[in-house]
């Protein structure tokens, strides 16, 4: 009889044992789990053999141990802050909290737009929206960010947004597996976490597409980068960041400006009157900057066989949809990925409050800008000392000739401050901005941020008036409000990126 019940004891203790232990189970893997996952970032901390021996007996999985420990989305905030702790120190403490709260949407998630999309996800942007109706084939895999073969006949919003669960889950993944038209566009540009887009990238090899994504950012008031053709490029030395109307020697540039202009989408390449009456009132303008390559196509479309036609274009690289090339266009797989990062890079920038500058493809040649310097002298000794005054007798100008280089394209950008008009179409001069004081007395110089590149005739009539009052109301006058508006934000650039170079000596 006490045999009997000293069996039932055992029993019951063993049964009662066995579900303690389940219960236990979860909480005890769960806590070995957070503590191998937390010695993976931490650089002093041992990863203890005996922890993950207990771990794989009580998971009885022998698999790799980045795949036996989860990736959570509420990461502990000091391996985010490692994870990102080299954006933090490029930007700034402020400029990378503006990263950490951006929103930006990117449309299409190919070659260029996959690893736009890794880069951003990897600097901590707070939601990504990425908008591609296609799936990952296998002839895309030569140049997509993240796409392996068991992503094949999957979708790509799909499959980058498993990719940034398993890297970088703080980030909010907003797939959309649609295509871009006219009737969506402005539905795709809707607010993203709670807030409205701070910038759109347009990663759409289509023409036709592409401009009805732009017109509908141009509408919304949203800034948008743009990537021109990658197929059929090579040359890294190649690449440029410029504004869309300055993006040269690029087919799909050039193209996509033309059906712009066709929707009366004005994109900053027409040329204004240089007198503020006369100029027409426009459709909300378009920010735009393009990442294009100025290197001409290596190589053509490729004609599909009479086979793929049969079997169906979208299975060989190409797309069979109304008004897309059917075609195959021949890619070497960088190129697309330096498009992409070239992307990430201005995005990020700009997202920071950091923008880069754009640099004019063609430099100005020497004979030029001495040129211009010598008109401005000219113009400066006259303007202060009287007619006859010799362009040598003006000795307050702080610019040498490499300087004017710097003044014409990189603020300017080759480019009438008021009109638009292009150094290369018509002669270009430099004038003094009203922020300047007169300098005859030589004791302040005219540095890079109170010059102007105008249009000659304009230039005489500021000159003119400003002698008379060189007031903010004066520059308004004779070039209207937002030119004035646009110079003063320009200049106000120039004065905080110069670290003290080129800049006047007073206000």
């Amino acid at each position: 009889m006490r045999s009997n019940r000293d069996a039932l004891l055992v029993a019951a203790g063993a049964a009662g044992g066995a579900a303690l232990a389940a219960l236990l189970r979860p909480f005890v893997i769960a806590k070995l789990r957070e503590r191998l996952y937390r010695a993976r970032f931490d650089q002093h901390a041992s990863r203890s053999p005996i922890l993950l021996r207990i771990l794989r007996l009580l998971t009885a999985d022998e698999t790799r141990l980045k795949d036996q420990i989860a990736v959570k989305r509420d990461l502990p905030p000091a391996v985010v802050d490692e994870m990102l702790s080299r954006h933090e120190a490029f930007f700034g403490r402020d400029g990378h909290a503006k990263v950490r709260n951006a929103r930006v949407a990117v449309f299409g998630a190919g070659g260029v737009g996959s690893h736009c999309i890794v880069m951003l996800m990897r600097a901590g942007v707070k939601a990504v929206r990425i908008v591609d109706f296609d799936q990952v084939s296998a002839s895309s895999l030569n140049r997509h960010a993240v796409a392996t073969l068991g992503d094949v006949g999957e979708s790509k919003v799909q499959c980058l947004k498993r990719f940034a669960e398993s890297c970088t889950p703080f980030v909010e993944v907003d797939p959309i597996a649609e295509m871009v038209t006219a009737k969506n566009a402005h539905h795709l540009l809707r607010d993203l976490a709670g807030d409205k887009l701070d910038l759109v990238i347009d990663c759409i090899d289509d023409v036709e597409t592409k401009a009805s994504l732009l017109k509908a950012c141009g509408e919304k008031q949203i800034k948008a980068l743009a990537a021109m053709g990658a197929g059929a490029k090579a040359d890294p030395t190649r690449w440029c960041v410029a504004p869309l109307r300055d993006a040269i020697h690029d087919p799909l540039a050039t193209k996509l400006r033309w059906v712009l202009r066709g929707k009366g989408v004005d994109y900053g390449g027409a040329e204004l009157a240089l007198d503020p009456s006369k100029r027409a009132e426009s459709s909300p303008a378009l920010d735009v900057t393009c990442v294009y390559s100025h290197e001409p196509p290596r190589c053509t479309l490729l004609p599909l066989t009479d086979e793929q036609v049969k079997e169906g274009a979208k299975n060989f690289g190409a797309v069979d949809v109304d008004h897309f090339r059917v075609r195959v266009l021949p890619v070497l797989g960088a190129a697309p990925a330096m498009a992409g990062h070239a992307l990430a890079a201005t995005a990020l920038c700009s997202l920071a409050g950091q923008p880069v500058c754009p640099k004019v493809c063609e430099p100005t040649s020497k004979k030029l800008r001495e040129k211009m310097l010598m008109a401005f002298r000219k113009r400066e000794a006259r303007r202060e000392l009287g007619d006859s005054a010799r362009p040598d007798a003006c000795d307050w100008l702080d610019l040498q000739p490499s300087d004017i280089e710097f003044i014409v394209n990189d603020i300017w950008r080759g480019r009438c401050a008021v009109s638009r008009r292009k150094l290369d179409r018509k002669p270009l001069c430099l004038c003094r901005w009203y922020t300047s004081r007169r300098f005859a007395d030589k004791k302040h110089c005219i540095g890079a941020d109170a010059v102007v590149l105008m249009a000659p005739p304009l230039a005489d009539q500021l000159d003119a008036a400003l002698n008379e009052n060189p007031s903010r109301e004066t520059a308004v006058a004779v070039v209207g409000e937002d030119a004035v508006s646009l110079i003063d934000a320009r200049l106000r650039w120039v004065h905080s990126v110069a670290g003290g170079a080129w800049t006047s000596a007073g206000p």
